[in-house]
């Protein structure tokens, strides 16, 4: 029996809204739903729970990991295995998506709208909390690296930088730590062995990071 409908429009919206089924509406177009005992999920409703983030009371204390994926990436396939490889050595990683459809795979979506000047402290204030009250010990957050986004927003707490590309069929991989390159890699073989080597050598660096804090 279906228990929840997923729609990516609001023609699909009119369609199923009636059958009194639990929803997640991935559309952009605005929409007034109303339900007391079903559960509803859309953008609008994450945007409001962001901008509406109590002031922190503290700067954000764990590492902060930024990934800037290519377009032909699969950022929510690499960011989901990454942190499956960090939780199987016992790190909680908050991890968050610029893509609307990580919600479908218990990742934290954080619009692209929010990502400006105007929405900076209201980010931040939801990462603070979000981390805090989810006891992290890292913050994970992959975008689309030909976006424009304002991840000033981290910029004091940014500790390290990974930007996967594909080219000519290899997984061209830097990584960046206080905006010093300290892994160049170049590699030639499937995805999810490319996302295992990336995860040792974050590792490594991710363990060098939490030493000094």
């Amino acid at each position: 029996m279906i228990d929840t409908i997923i729609v990516n429009n609001k023609e699909e919206f009119k369609k199923y809204c009636k059958l009194d089924k639990h929803m997640v509406y991935l559309g952009q177009e605005p929409i007034e739903y109303r339900t007391l005992d079903r559960y509803f999920w859309c953008r609008k409703q994450r945007v409001k729970q962001i901008v509406g983030s109590r002031k922190r009371e503290a700067e954000i204390g764990i590492p902060v990991i930024i990934c800037k994926f290519s377009e032909n990436q699969d950022s929510i396939y690499w960011l989901s295995e990454l942190r499956k490889y960090f939780a199987k050595d016992g790190y909680n990683m908050f991890t968050v998506s610029s893509k609307v459809e990580s919600v479908l795979y218990d990742l934290e979506f954080l619009p692209e709208e929010l990502c400006n000047k105007s929405n900076r402290e209201d980010v931040y204030n939801f990462l603070y909390w979000q981390t805090y009250y989810c006891q992290s010990d890292a913050l994970l957050m992959g975008i689309d690296d030909k976006k424009e986004y304002d991840i000033n927003v981290l910029e004091k707490a940014v500790d390290m930088i990974i930007v996967v590309k594909t080219v000519a069929g290899m997984v061209k991989i830097d990584i960046y730590c206080d905006g010093n390159m300290e892994v160049r890699e170049t590699i030639n073989c499937l995805e999810s062995r490319s996302i295992h080597l990336l995860y040792q050598k974050v590792l490594k660096l991710f363990m060098e990071v939490t030493d000094e804090q």
